[in-house]
């Protein structure tokens, strides 16, 4: 495998796990309006979470290679604003 590749396929990953971390935190939010349904909320929010540690480690992992964020196409994900 060249580098390009191995570059598209990481930009791609990238992107396709912060716009599921998006979904996923977009149905903690609707969960949390549902005091109903606890278990529901609790899966969606931990579902959430787990984006976030993910995308977390991700972000962290390409600063500590010295990849730059721009080179992976993650220079706008922040992976704590899953946390707000």
């Amino acid at each position: 495998m060249d580098e390009k590749t191995l570059i598209y396929f990481l930009q791609y990953f990238a992107g396709l796990l912060y716009e599921r971390a998006l979904e996923s935190k977009e149905r903690c939010t609707a969960a949390q309006k549902r005091p109903d349904k606890p278990s529901s909320r609790d899966f969606a929010c931990g579902h959430a979470q787990a984006y976030y540690e993910v995308l977390s480690t991700f972000v962290h992992q390409a600063e500590v290679f010295g990849i730059p964020a721009d080179q992976l196409g993650i220079p706008n994900i922040d992976p704590d604003e899953l946390l707000r």
